[in-house]
């Protein structure tokens, strides 16, 4: 079972940045990440919920927070799904430039099924450089 929740008004652009949330709200750093990179790909940002960890009241809300709902096309809870289900969904989908995953996700962020992503991985740490 998903449930989407469309945010766009206006036609949603073709490239996506995948913002993967496995275990919980991520920290504004990784959100600001996410976006910046969406502005300079010219892309708009996707946010996927794998598994139980993130309630679909908190994936909206996070959705529309300012500075995020101006470049998010839209977020997707997919409680029954793994990294193995995204990379499969993700590599089907020609409109995937790159997937973002926090470092706070750490043991699945080291999974070796990444390693079969077709686009780049990008882990986003929670501390500044």
């Amino acid at each position: 079972m998903s449930w989407v929740l469309p945010l766009a008004a206006m036609s949603e652009p073709y490239r996506k940045v995948l913002l993967v949330l496995i275990s919980a709200v991520p920290p504004p750093r990784v959100l600001d990440a996410a976006c910046a990179l969406c502005g300079r790909l010219g892309a708009g940002l996707e946010i996927v919920a794998l598994g139980e960890g993130l309630a679909p009241a908190r994936l909206a809300g996070l959705a529309e927070r300012p500075g995020v709902h101006a470049c998010v096309c839209r977020a997707e809870a997919k409680p029954d799904w793994g990294v193995a289900d995204l990379v499969e969904w993700a590599n089907a989908r020609a409109c995937v430039a790159t997937v973002v995953l926090p470092e706070a996700d750490g043991e699945a962020a080291e999974s070796e099924l990444w390693r079969h992503l077709a686009c780049p991985l990008v882990v986003v740490g929670t501390d500044p450089v």
